[in-house]
């Protein structure tokens, strides 16, 4: 391999040089350790006390975590330059790994309170042990009840499984570690295996034993894959700035030299002697009809020179801000518009980044589990594998548009005098040819879509499928084409008509009515004194529901402002994190602190 020029590491505090330190794995994990310690020097500058304590515990960069997060970059780093060393000759894999490793990123618990991780791997292990058997065994082991399952589940409705058993099974895995300030991801001590509830953990490693291994062998594989498809990603977008940063620093040192050298010979020809020195020395003076149109060349060349250097100074710091943008935009590329992104990283980049997907994002749920279970490095370098698992919680289905039933028009009764919705025929017209059906049914070899729906699952399709309509033309606008509307309206009219299906009242209050007899329901009727005395009751508490909606608005206007004042303090802590990691991007690039006055810390 043709030697690299020498790259600088960002940190000036450790000299490392990876073609010769990389096997030494004191060197290595001094050199990560130095990131990490830059990037606390940088939080205690920008924050101070229980401040700076608090956003530490918010990155997970306690000394607890850290020291584990380390470890993991430490091990992962001579891996990450075999692979990409020689591949991205102009950039320092090594330095840019270790930065990325270190910065403030994401926070697994903080992506799971946004997107149910956990659900998700609850989703994943249920669907598997029934495909392979074991799932009344594992709902054996399954907690049951309210106080047993108290936990927090988006508003859903699963056609496989009912609420309880998602429930038990959410229980299990959040409590598995035990819950830390409603942390469900990390245990509170890395390794720590003790949960807060008895036997949780053990029930946790039965489900999970329970599982075909060759199904969780490959579901960790497929992890490890795509997270080093995104890092391979990641460095082929990093690399492309890093040579253009680089062809931009050769060009600015060779103005910046020629700009010099012209400087010197300037001074040198307009300098005036001193009246101390001998006459012998004293240069002969132009005469002073010397034209000037010569010094009045060669300043304008100057000026032109600097103006030349003065962009490509500014072009240079454009290549900091973008690659700044894309340590700390690339992890979680998922969560970010399009649009911002590509005018923050560029096009090409926010192409591959915001376009990386994932097939299974249950199975990357459940693989996080399962990697931290092992104490596995990989869960603990945050920078790639968060980047996985921030595409997956993006793809969950209750990630993007949260269903409140509220919201739900399908639960409203039509208005009065509405006429009742027309069946859809095209659902009931004799227009399949199937054979097992032709085969079974004399005189007939056409069935209908709703006759072969019931005659595969059992299950009568909603009589109205037409209910969600209205979308199409939106659907059409964002692009899909008319088979995948069609398909996808009927998905939505069937599922939505089960998840409102109708029954009884709790057991017991409709018979109880019925075997009432006429004389007791007689009885029952009040006499006209009576209904008096209760309108004038009822008078009484809808002049007092009055009173307290009045005392309520007054006191949702005062909540109303809190939660606005609320929201600004939000807005100004989440500017404060982006000013954070810019501080940490410059101090480790050994590049200028960001100007004052685009700051607010």
């Amino acid at each position: 391999m043709p030697k690299k020029k020498e790259k600088k590491n960002g940190n000036d505090n450790v000299e490392f040089d990876a073609r010769q330190d990389i096997t030494d794995a004191r060197k290595v994990k001094r050199f990560v350790t130095e990131h990490f310690k830059e990037t606390h020097r940088t939080i205690a500058r920008a924050y101070r006390g229980s401040k700076a304590e608090r956003v530490r515990e918010a990155f997970n960069l306690t000394e607890l975590y850290e020291s584990r997060r380390i470890r993991a970059v430490a091990n992962s780093l001579p891996d990450v330059w075999r692979r990409y060393g020689a591949k991205y000759p102009g950039l320092a894999v090594e330095n840019e790994w270790a930065m990325l490793c270190s910065i403030p990123a994401l926070a697994y618990d903080e992506l799971d309170f946004d997107h149910n991780l956990c659900l998700g791997a609850a989703l994943w292990m249920l669907d598997t042990l029934k495909d392979c058997g074991q799932l009344d065994q594992a709902l054996a082991l399954l907690p049951r009840g309210k106080d047993e399952t108290d936990v927090d589940i988006p508003q859903l409705y699963d056609p496989s499984f009912s609420k309880e058993i998602l429930c038990g099974m959410l229980f299990v895995i959040q409590n598995r570690y035990g819950r830390v300030a409603n942390s469900f991801i990390l245990p509170a001590v890395p390794g720590d295996k003790q949960p807060a509830k008895p036997n949780t953990h053990e029930q946790f490693c039965k489900l999970v034993s329970l599982l075909p291994q060759d199904a969780v062998s490959e579901a960790l594989e497929r992890f490890r894959l795509a997270t080093w498809e995104w890092c391979d990603t990641y460095l082929e977008c990093a690399n492309r700035l890093a040579v253009q940063g680089e062809k931009y620093e050769r060009r600015l040192h060779s103005l910046t030299q020629k700009l010099e050298e012209m400087t010197r010979k300037e001074e040198a020809r307009t300098a005036v002697p001193s009246m101390l020195a001998p006459l012998a020395a004293i240069p002969k003076l132009p005469a002073v009809s010397m034209d000037d149109r010569e010094a009045d060349r060669r300043i304008e060349e100057l000026e032109k020179l600097a103006a030349q250097a003065d962009v490509l100074e500014e072009k240079l710091k454009g290549v900091d801000d973008e690659h700044l943008d894309l340590q700390t935009l690339g992890i979680c590329a998922a969560e970010n518009n399009y649009d911002l992104l590509v005018e923050r990283i560029g096009q090409e980049a926010a192409e591959k980044l915001f376009g990386f997907s994932e097939d299974d994002p249950f199975e990357t749920c459940f693989a996080l589990l399962v990697l931290l279970e092992q104490d596995d490095d990989l869960a603990w370098l945050y920078s790639a594998p968060m980047a996985v698992l921030c595409t997956a919680a993006n793809q969950l289905p209750w990630a993007k548009f949260p269903y409140e039933e509220e919201d739900d028009n399908q639960n409203q009764p039509s208005p009065a005098g509405h006429s009742p919705r027309m069946l859809d025929a095209a659902w009931y017209l004799p227009s399949y040819a199937d054979e097992k059906f032709a085969a079974e049914e004399e005189g007939s070899d056409l069935v209908s879509l709703a006759q072969l729906v019931y005659g595969m699952t059992g299950a009568l399709l909603p009589r109205d499928m037409q209910q969600y309509d209205f979308l199409k033309k939106h659907l059409r606008r964002d692009g899909l084409t008319p088979s995948k509307i069609h398909a996808l309206l009927a998905v939505m009219a069937a599922l939505g008509a089960a998840s409102r299906q109708i029954d009884f009242a709790p057991s017991g209050q409709v018979e109880a009515d019925e075997q009432q007899t006429p004389m007791q329901a007689a009885e029952r009727i009040p006499d006209a004194q009576a209904l008096r005395a209760e309108n004038s009751a009822l008078q009484q508490q809808a002049d007092a529901l009055r009173r307290a909606a009045h005392a309520a608005e007054k006191q949702t206007a005062n909540v109303q402002k809190q939660l606005e004042e609320l929201q600004q303090e939000a807005e100004r802590q989440r500017q404060e994190l982006a000013d954070l990691r810019a501080l940490v991007f410059h101090q480790q690039q050994g590049t200028d602190d960001p100007e004052p006055e685009k700051t607010s810390i």
